[in-house]
């Protein structure tokens, strides 16, 4: 019984992920079209004579990519991976476009759930985040703490408290 519902949604499941893998590297493609002209642009206005001076004419550009990439992308983010793909699976629709018109009506009918749905993904995901940072932090302390102890213990015990280890702790 477990296997059955794999086998027969591999095919849906398989066109979502490749979808996602679309807009993810359209999403690269798309900072690179930025960033690519503003590192040229940075470099070039280093390597000037006299004092460097930023190229404002850069924020003409990359100003309003990055507002349409994060708008893209949350919009994108939700259509896809929020709605559609649960969607699709549930209603066992084979085609990806008609997941995505379906999921675009969902959505754009009840447009601040959706985004409320999707703050509160990004705060879930910053608070875990942040979490794990303090966590990484208090056992990287412990951890710095218990060597340093070490290191010193082993400093004092060797003969004349030089930089050799050749006594025993």
């Amino acid at each position: 019984r477990i296997v059955e519902p794999w086998k027969r949604l591999s095919g849906i499941g398989l066109r979502w992920f490749l979808v996602r893998l679309g807009v993810r590297l359209l999403g690269i493609a798309w900072l690179a079209a930025l960033g690519v002209p503003t590192y040229f642009q940075v470099t070039r206005a280093m390597a000037a004579p006299g004092p460097f001076q930023f190229p404002f004419i850069i924020l003409a550009w990359l100003i309003p990519g990055v507002i349409v990439f994060l708008v893209g992308a949350i919009l994108l983010s939700i259509l896809v991976e929020g709605v559609g793909l649960p969607l699709a699976m549930y209603r066992d629709q084979p085609s990806v476009l008609a997941g995505l018109r379906e999921s675009a009506g969902v959505v754009f009918s009840n447009p601040v759930y959706f985004l409320l749905f999707w703050l509160l993904n990004v705060g879930a995901a910053m608070i875990a985040g942040s979490v794990m940072a303090m966590i990484g932090c208090v056992i990287g302390g412990v951890f710095g703490v218990l060597v340093a102890l070490l290191v010193f213990v082993g400093l004092g015990m060797t003969k004349g408290g030089g930089l050799s280890w050749t006594s025993p702790l």
